[in-house]
């Protein structure tokens, strides 16, 4: 009977160290296929991207080698992935800096380490916003000249209007059109027709992105459509008044003037600036008078006119980004279409005047959102979903990296540039009609 019970004893214990040994390989299982199936999805990415070129082309993570190639061979054989960006147009697929810029820093990084320094000029009178610093760029080896004579010296020229120099252009000078103003107050002249390399503006399909503002959602699967529940803060405490403008152009190219006139018969609206009849002075990053002047309307009002000189494609500048979401105010916009503000904004944080048949309209919606502090916040519930960025674009790294690269994928020209840009602004008007 003692030998019958061993026996049992012995056969549990033998069948539980099976069950644990077959629960530890299907654990172990489950970790190499975690592991192993992105590094092959990788690798076919990788075999569909790189198929084009010789099987000796070595790619790792942060550069690309041929063996006992000097880099003029290098450039050749990259020639085979970059060269047909030369054969699109700016109208069909132009080339975007932002879904090539892993590409271009590898090849950048192929280039090795005794890259001579490239040089750029600005011309024309216009300001750039910031002064251009490379040295926190991934390619870091260009420089700027501010001598306009001289301007057949640099490798490339950042033009910031119309204006061009008199004179051979050097075959292998690059032109950047650099442009921060609306088409209403910058026009292209057609003379600039296949002679501009790269466009750098606020609309979404210049070659080098650079808005005024952005918003980054920290899920980034995270769009337009997206709801939040509502904030736990009440971002209508203390706020007495109902809606601020600062305005200093009193003639803009755009009805934003007729339309402020006409809401201000239907709601209050307090205008500061040259426009208005209160005193407010521009926003000035160094002086603190003007920091406290957005911290005022912030802590009183609940709206804001986040109302653009001009009706023209993807012109939304900082009066939607500083003065209005990262300031805690409802912005209420005009200038680029509802869908345009939907792709950049943070979502549901923004009232476009043309949801509204008039101002009238819209200042009647204004004070029930005034009466309901509820329908307010739901405003505001994009709020610890993601962050507003002031101007901060940093287009100096992209351009330096491109002058570094493009003799690789040869020229690239864009045409019809002044119709592509003149055209933002064409048969743009309000719903309201003035």
């Amino acid at each position: 009977m003692r030998e019958s019970f061993d026996i049992v004893v012995r056969s549990d214990k033998y069948t539980l160290t099976v069950k644990l040994l077959y629960s530890v390989s299907i654990i172990l299982l489950i970790i190499w296929v975690m592991n192993i199936v992105p590094s092959l999805f990788q690798w076919r990415i990788n075999q569909i991207d790189h198929d084009v070129l010789p099987k000796t082309i070595k790619f790792s993570c942060n550069n690309i080698s041929v063996p006992n190639a000097s880099d003029s061979d290098l450039a050749s054989v990259l020639h085979k992935i970059y060269s047909p960006i030369s054969k699109t147009s700016v109208q069909k697929y132009p080339l975007r800096y932002s879904l090539e810029e892993n590409r271009l820093e590898k090849l950048y990084d192929s280039l090795g380490v005794n890259k001579t320094v490239k040089t750029f000029l600005k011309y024309g009178h216009r300001t750039i916003f910031r002064p251009m610093d490379f040295s926190k760029c991934h390619a870091s080896k260009c420089a700027v000249i501010t001598d306009m004579n001289r301007w057949r010296e640099a490798d490339a020229l950042i033009l910031t209007e119309d204006k061009v120099p008199n004179g051979i252009r050097p075959p292998e000078q690059l032109w950047f059109s650099l442009i921060h103003e609306s088409p209403v107050h910058i026009a292209m002249a057609g003379t600039l027709e296949n002679e501009i390399n790269y466009t750098i503006s606020f609309r979404l399909d210049s070659t080098i992105y650079s808005p005024y503002g952005s918003y980054e959602p920290y899920m980034k699967h995270h769009g337009p459509e997206t709801r939040y529940p509502l904030p736990s803060r009440n971002f209508a405490t203390g706020k007495s008044k109902k809606v601020a403008w600062f305005v200093s152009n009193c003639i803009p190219k755009s009805p934003r003037m007729q339309y402020a006139k006409e809401l201000s018969r239907h709601i209050p609206l307090d205008i500061y600036g040259r426009c208005g009849t209160l005193s407010c002075p521009k926003y000035i990053p160094t002086d603190t008078s003007s920091i406290s002047c957005l911290k005022m309307i912030r802590e009183n009002y609940k709206f804001y006119l986040s109302f653009e000189n001009s009706l023209c494609s993807e012109y939304i500048t900082e009066k939607l980004y500083k003065n209005s979401l990262k300031n805690d105010l409802l912005p209420i916009v005009m200038g680029a279409s509802i869908e345009e503000y939907q792709r950049v904004a943070p979502p549901y944080s923004f009232i476009h005047v043309d949801q509204f048949e008039s101002p009238g309209k819209l200042a009647e919606y204004l004070k029930y959102l005034d009466k309901n502090d509820t329908a307010y916040n739901e405003y505001f519930a994009w709020h610890g979903h993601g962050i507003i960025h002031d101007y901060d674009a940093q287009p100096q790294c992209a351009m330096c990296l491109l002058a570094h690269t493009s003799h690789s994928f040869g020229p690239y020209w864009v045409p019809s540039v002044a119709r592509w840009w003149n055209d933002g602004c064409n048969g743009r008007k309000l719903r309201w009609n003035p």
